[in-house]
């Protein structure tokens, strides 16, 4: 951000403007945003797929329980 606000200060003071560089950096920052927030829902999903199958465990182990014949 720090490079973000330099750059406009620099636009609006008429100093220099080196726009190659504050480019490179804000694309570094995004993508670094877009990864760390591809991984956090690549995570969510697993947690919730792993949620969804533990009940579908659960509820399973009921019904072939219940479905079970008394052996008395």
């Amino acid at each position: 951000m720090t490079h973000a606000v330099d750059a406009f200060r620099g636009a609006i003071g008429g100093g220099w403007v080196n726009p190659t560089e504050d480019l490179l950096w804000l694309s570094g920052w995004l993508l670094l945003g877009v990864l760390l927030g591809l991984a956090g829902a690549v995570v969510q999903r697993r947690r919730a797929q792993r949620a969804g199958d533990d009940a579908d465990l659960q509820e399973a182990g009921s019904g072939d329980a219940e479905a079970a014949p008394d052996p008395a």
